[in-house]
């Protein structure tokens, strides 16, 4: 400027542009530190296999990016002698438009604060949201991605998410374990009750398996049989080692059938 020496109505407008240019480096200065500080956070969280909170992290780092280059704009504009209040105020009668417009989209975005914020559920978590079972492969913004039993993915949006009853299986520390069977009405009765305490000692045998006061116990009686129901939990999270368990607990029971000569209807 000093060495052009313009004409004073070109230095105005001169004098803007490089006002302009170097607002604008300062706010591409404050964005690209806080995308380095989020960026080394989220690196950190991937370590920690905290997949969760990187959502957060994102929207974290486009909410400041926005703020950032809202606030340089307002005072460059405010520096060229224009009415930033009637701008802000505009801004805001705009937002709430907006708003009214995408009820939906702020739901699900609020919803995925909620659902990564409380962590009901994380990544890899196996669990029931309302209807729908199986493995929790993302949690975004707007929505949550499933994968069923049948290995489709099944997109959720976070509202509908946030709002299901969850069942978490992941954070199981043991699994019941509750058959009920029927014994035939013409079983005696002192049949019945030595099947019932013959059961209870199979179960106390097991190492595998957490009793309660009243494991076998009969529960039902109808026009044709018995009813008899064996209530427990077997001692492991590992869905695979539980069914392995299972198995030698029905042998068991057949077992016990066996040896007491008696039939299931």
């Amino acid at each position: 400027m000093e060495v052009i020496r313009p004409a004073a109505v070109a230095r105005v407008y001169i004098g803007r542009v490089l006002e302009l240019m170097i607002m604008w480096s300062i706010a591409w200065c404050a964005v690209r530190i806080v995308d380095l500080l989020l960026t080394r956070v989220e690196s950190k969280m991937a370590t920690r296999n905290e997949f969760s909170g990187r959502s957060i992290l994102r929207l974290g780092r486009r909410t400041a990016s926005v703020t950032i280059v809202i606030i340089v704009v307002l005072m460059v504009l405010s520096s060229w002698g224009y009415n930033t209040a009637t701008l802000v105020a505009g801004l805001g009668v705009g937002g709430i438009a907006i708003a009214l417009a995408a009820q939906q989209t702020i739901a699900n975005i609020f919803g995925g604060v909620s659902v990564i914020g409380d962590r009901p559920v994380s990544i890899g978590d196996f669990a029931k949201f309302g209807d729908i079972l199986g493995t929790v492969e993302d949690i975004g913004m707007r929505s949550t991605q499933v994968r069923t039993l049948s290995r489709t993915v099944i997109s959720v949006p976070n509202s509908n998410f946030a709002s299901a009853n969850l069942e978490n299986y992941s954070v199981r520390d043991k699994i019941l374990f509750n058959p009920t069977f029927q014994l035939k009405r013409s079983t005696p009765d002192e049949e019945v009750w030595h099947l019932i305490d013959a059961l209870h000692k199979a179960l106390e045998g097991n190492r595998s398996v957490e009793l309660v006061p009243t494991p076998v116990r009969l529960v039902g009686l109808t026009a044709a049989a018995f009813n008899i129901e064996i209530f427990c939990y077997v001692l492991t999270a590992d869905i695979d080692e539980f069914y392995k368990i299972q198995g030698q607990l029905y042998l068991a029971i057949n077992d016990a059938l066996l040896s007491a000569h008696l039939e299931l209807v």
